[in-house]
């Protein structure tokens, strides 16, 4: 699709997307994606950390609250979060990755 129609919510790629909107959601995901990296190195040391291993349940909840709002609101961050039964989004807008198409 061209990138350069316009889009009733900001990207130009027809998806419904407000760019403002996902790139703070973006930024929320690679966040929390960096605190689960960690905590995930910290329960390596500590295995035993219930205060750590709560804080991970925690946190793998949260990134998947915000998954599920990005994709509702931005479409897939992943071909596996394809959720239309008549196209096939992946391809549609900006990939999650391509910052200057995504700023």
């Amino acid at each position: 699709m061209d990138k350069n129609n316009s889009c009733s919510l900001g990207c130009g790629c027809n998806c419904g997307c407000n760019k403002n909107n996902c790139r703070a959601l973006m930024d929320k995901i690679q966040k929390i994606c960096f605190a689960i990296d960690e905590t995930v190195l910290y329960l390596d040391v500590y295995p035993c950390s219930r205060e750590a291993l709560a804080y991970y349940h925690e946190l793998m909840n949260q990134k998947k609250a915000l998954y599920e709002e990005y994709e509702a609101k931005c479409g897939p961050l992943t071909a596996y979060g394809n959720k239309s039964t008549t196209n096939w989004d992946w391809i549609s807008g900006p990939w999650p990755w391509e910052y200057k198409a995504n700023i």
